[in-house]
């Protein structure tokens, strides 16, 4: 998410968020725009990583999931159909909790 309005910390955190700088207006305009795609944030697009975690997301599949993240964020709307078809692989692909 580098660039793309997060808050780059020099200093790793104990935080499990991605927090973005965009303004009240885009983030409720962002999150409606992910949320279309089955990806739920809040209106502050705080992007919470627990849920993937829980869910048993490893490495590779966190970068795509970023990737996937970055491309809706730049409300690129050519190919979304093909974004949303993968997001929903990933979900479909991670239904069981890991305990």
């Amino acid at each position: 998410m580098r660039g793309m309005h997060a808050k780059n910390y020099p200093e790793p955190t104990y935080c499990h968020q991605v927090i973005t700088n965009y303004s009240r207006e885009e983030g409720i305009e962002l999150r409606d725009h992910l949320a279309r795609h089955h990806i739920n944030v809040d209106g502050f697009l705080r992007i919470g990583t627990s849920e993937i975690t829980r869910l048993g997301f490893k490495e590779d599949e966190c970068r795509v999931l970023g990737k996937l993240l970055a491309y809706l964020l730049k409300k690129n709307e050519k190919d979304t159909a093909k974004v949303g078809e993968r997001i929903n692989d990933l979900i479909l692909s991670h239904r069981t909790v890991v305990l």
